[in-house]
């Protein structure tokens, strides 16, 4: 099972798992996630990521560090002209040796961490508190929910954000990774942005991650 987790960072190697597991996905612990994507303007993209589940009282802890930094950094980063580094152009894949290393525990930003606490349970799914304050027209609102369906099968995981108040047009965001194949190391799936960005994702159980300096992403790599 390892063997294939390590190796799960390619579209083909998807085909190698089933497509649900007996038993509902045991999401404690740390995950590393890779997204290929598409855009119109650049063309193919990814991003990497690392999510950690953790139990708070009867709920669900759940943080996201946007910021990967591997000690191997071969392939992940490229330099303009101007001296701008970006994150590399195309569908980038780990190495060999890259892919040991994030089993063993990725480096992390922990100062660009994010977190939430869901309320819910394995069965009915889980769901932060992400209303958007109305009590002022004058002041504008944003709120985030994180939500998790479908453990007991194929799971969803889902990010929405609304940006609303006073008489500005509401603005409203969603973020859509849904597996379609699953072990309890490895889901893959498919990867939806606003309705307009379709991609893949795949995410491997890893060791806890490492916390490590770092410096703001590029405006254009954190996109």
């Amino acid at each position: 099972m390892r063997r294939v987790a390590k190796c799960l960072f390619g579209v083909l190697l998807v085909a190698v798992l089933p497509a649900a597991s007996e038993e509902p996905l045991d999401l404690v612990g740390a995950w590393y996630v890779l997204v290929h994507y598409s855009e119109a303007e650049s063309g193919d993209a990814w991003e990497d990521k690392v999510w950690v589940f953790e139990p708070r009282g009867s709920r669900l802890g759940w943080t996201e560090y946007p910021m990967v930094v591997l000690r191997d950094d071969q392939g992940r980063e490229e330099s303009l002209a101007s001296g701008r580094v970006l994150r590399s152009a195309g569908h980038w894949n780990p190495s060999a040796r890259q892919r040991e290393e994030i089993a063993a525990g990725p480096g992390v930003v922990a100062g660009w961490a994010r977190s939430k606490t869901l309320r819910g349970h394995a069965n009915t799914g889980y769901r932060s508190h992400g209303a958007v304050n109305r009590e002022s027209t004058g002041v504008i609102g944003y709120s985030e929910r994180w939500e998790i369906d479908g453990l007991t099968g194929l799971p969803v995981f889902r990010r929405s954000d609304e940006m609303s108040g006073g008489r500005a047009k509401a603005l409203a965001g969603l973020v859509e990774y849904r597996a379609t194949k699953l072990t309890p190391e490895v889901v893959a799936g498919t990867y939806l942005r606003d309705a307009d960005l379709v991609g893949t994702f795949s995410m491997i159980r890893v060791k806890q991650p490492r916390p490590v300096s770092g410096d703001a992403p590029d405006e254009e790599a954190a996109k």
